[in-house]
C-alpha cells in the first residue's frame, strides 16, 4: 500500500505502516527496548519479548496457522495465548493490558462452516479460561484489536504492565464476550478499552457496531461516522484522543476516512494507516487509539 494521501490533510500526520506490527506509541512505553532473540517451539512458532521497567511486549508467532483450516487455527490461537501468558508471568510486569491479533484468512470459511475468525475466537476463549479461570476471566480481559492480515501466519502481540488496568465497556455496544451465538459458539474476548493506572485510555479496534449489529453495510463514510461516535462514547469526546491507527479494507476508502478523522479529532499527534481485512464481511473501517498522552 503506497501513501497517496501524504500532504493532503494539513495538521494530520499520516504514516502508512505494516499491519502486523505494534503502534508507535508502544515503543515509547517500552523506552525503546528491542524484542529479544526468538524462542523456538516444535510447531515452528516463536516467542519474542521486549522488557522495560514498567511494561513488557510479548510477540507470539505461529507460521501457517490457517493452512489446515479452523481446527488448526483454534489450536494455534490457544497455544499462542498460553505462550504469551507464561512469558508475562515470568516478568515483573505480569498484568496484560492490551492485545493485537493479526489473523490470516480471517474471513475464510473453516471446515465446520464458520469463519476462521470464529475458530480463532474459540482458541482465545479457551486460553483465557485457562489463564484467568473459568469464572473470573470476563472481568480480566483487556482492550484488543483483531484484524486480518495478508500473510499466512498468526501473530499475537500482548502488552503487559506492573499493574492491571481497568476494563471499560461502551454503552452503545454489547460487551463482546456477551455476543450471541450469531457470531460464533464462543465469543470474542476483549474489552472496548483499558484504562491504565495514572495513564491513558487504550481503545480497542472500534468499528460501526451498535449493540452487536454491524451498521451501514457498504457505506464507508457512514461507517466512519458511527465508528467515531463509538470512540467518542468511550473517551468522553474527540478532543481526548492523541494517537490513532486506522485500518481500511479497500485502499480507495482511505481518503474519505482520513478526511473524517481530520475534521473530527482536534488534538492528534500521530495517525497510522493500515490495509487489513476486518472480522466481518460487512465492515470496511476499524480505528483504534489512545485517549490521553504517553509520557516519556
Amino acid at each position: 500500500m503506497t501513501d497517496p494521501w501524504k500532504g493532503e490533510y494539513p495538521g494530520l500526520p499520516v504514516r502508512v505502516v505494516e499491519t502486523a506490527t505494534p503502534p508507535s506509541w508502544v515503543g515509547r512505553l517500552l523506552d525503546g527496548a528491542p524484542l529479544s532473540q526468538p524462542e523456538y517451539f516444535d510447531d515452528g512458532g516463536t516467542l519474542r519479548v521486549a522488557l522495560a521497567e514498567r511494561f513488557t511486549l510479548v510477540e507470539a508467532f505461529v507460521p501457517g496457522a490457517a493452512a489446515q483450516g479452523g481446527v488448526a487455527l483454534e489450536r494455534a490461537a490457544e497455544e499462542a495465548y498460553l505462550r504469551v501468558a507464561r512469558a508475562m508471568e515470568r516478568t515483573d510486569t505480569p498484568h496484560p493490558v492490551r492485545f493485537w491479533n493479526f489473523v490470516p484468512r480471517i474471513l475464510d470459511s473453516g471446515e465446520t462452516g464458520g469463519l476462521l475468525y470464529e475458530a480463532f475466537n474459540r482458541g482465545r476463549f479457551k486460553a483465557f479460561q485457562s489463564w484467568f479461570g473459568k469464572h473470573d476471566f470476563a472481568s480480566r480481559i483487556t482492550a484488543a484489536t483483531g484484524v486480518g492480515h495478508r500473510g499466512k501466519d498468526l501473530v499475537v502481540l500482548g502488552l503487559a504492565g506492573t499493574g492491571a488496568g481497568d476494563s471499560v465497556e461502551n454503552p452503545r455496544q454489547t460487551p463482546a464476550y456477551r455476543y450471541s451465538d450469531d457470531f460464533g459458539d464462543l465469543p470474542p474476548c476483549f474489552a472496548r478499552a483499558t484504562r491504565l493506572a495514572r495513564g491513558p485510555l487504550l481503545v480497542s479496534g472500534t468499528a460501526a457496531v451498535v449493540g452487536e449489529e454491524s451498521m451501514h453495510p457498504g457505506d464507508v463514510e457512514a461507517q466512519s461516522r458511527e465508528t467515531l461516535s463509538n470512540m467518542d462514547a468511550l473517551a468522553g469526546g474527540p478532543e481526548n484522543y492523541s494517537e490513532l491507527r486506522v485500518y481500511v479494507v479497500r485502499d480507495e476508502d482511505a481518503g474519505p476516512v482520513l478526511e473524517q478523522v481530520r475534521e473530527h479529532f482536534p488534538s492528534l499527534i500521530t495517525v497510522e494507516l493500515c490495509s487489513a481485512d476486518l472480522c466481518r464481511h460487512d465492515l470496511l473501517v476499524e480505528i483504534e487509539g489512545i485517549a490521553g498522552r504517553i509520557e516519556p
